[in-house]
């Protein structure tokens, strides 16, 4: 028997951009596997999924009558399917030919890991990073003041591995990988519960990556597998409810995994940034929001 891949693209107002993504996967599916792609349509407005699944029949549409959050509306497709591997996608990714392939024959040779994400590239080329440390007090620091901190935003310092292992002819090890492209185990991720949809958006693939490793599986980031990421599309909204989506994920991260003593640090880097009118994009009210969650 065949073995199987199972897709899942969740759309949200995504545009062409989505028919563009699964276009992207046919042309590149693994010879010898069977499978299908569900499209998660997160109750857009814009008819995106609906043209996907009229222009390839190879689609099966789910649609949802809200905006579940990213999350829950990849657990509602992975719990629909069954394979032996699961490939999560952003409607605004692009498959490069052989990325599959690569990204199937890395699992194959590393049984340790559960999870291997590509190498990312913007649609002109240049490196996206795409594999993480595990969040800590410099990354949080320079994204509450950018203005004094931003030239460490590319630094190990603030989570980034370093540009030459996208370079590597193999894979490296990562705490995670970025959510827009990720190839599990479906095995591995059912048995962590998938998802945790408590995350609406953002952090949802860090928190999963901290409960595959306390499961005892690795996380792999494969630089020979490349996918382009337009980036910032996939979710629809920009400004300050984004902003608040991630750092109400962050709190929650941290909250979760996260020792007293640096929840206490991010508590008083957050009260400075707000007394300083730190340069995020944060409005005062939801800096006040923020506050009142940390108590």
């Amino acid at each position: 028997m065949a073995p199987r891949l199972a897709v899942v693209v969740v759309n949200y107002n995504a545009g062409e951009l989505l028919s563009a993504c699964v276009r992207s996967v046919l042309g590149a599916w693994p010879a010898g596997f069977a499978g299908e792609i569900l499209v998660v349509d997160n109750a857009s407005t814009d008819g995106s999924g609906e043209r996907a699944a009229a222009e390839y029949g190879q689609v099966r549409l789910v649609r949802l009558e809200a905006n579940l959050g990213f999350g829950a509306a990849n657990n509602r497709g992975l719990r629909l399917t069954q394979a032996d591997f699961a490939l999560l996608l952003n409607p605004d990714t692009e498959v490069r030919p052989g990325a599959l392939d690569r990204l199937l024959g890395t699992l194959a040779e590393h049984p340790e890991a559960a999870l291997v994400g590509p190498r990312l590239v913007y649609p002109d080329g240049r490196l996206q990073h795409s594999a993480f440390k595990f969040p800590n007090l410099v990354q949080v620091a320079v994204d509450l003041f950018p203005d004094l901190l931003g030239r460490l935003y590319d630094s190990p310092l603030n989570g980034r591995y370093p540009a030459e292992l996208y370079r590597q002819p193999r894979p490296f090890r990562a705490d995670f990988v970025l959510g827009a492209c990720l190839l599990g185990r479906y095995q591995a991720l059912a048995e962590v519960g998938f998802f945790d949809e408590d995350f609406f958006m953002y952090c949802e693939e860090v928190d999963l990556a901290f409960r595959l490793r306390r499961a005892g599986w690795e996380v792999l980031c494969e630089p020979r597998a490349v996918v382009v990421h337009h980036g910032g599309a996939a979710t629809g909204k920009v400004g300050a409810e984004a902003l608040r989506w991630l750092w109400e994920s962050r709190l929650k991260l941290f909250e979760r995994y996260y020792p007293a003593h640096f929840r206490t640090a991010v508590g008083l880097l957050l009260r400075l940034a707000a007394r300083r009118g730190s340069k995020t994009g944060l409005g005062p009210e939801v800096w006040a929001e923020l506050l009142r969650g940390l108590g």
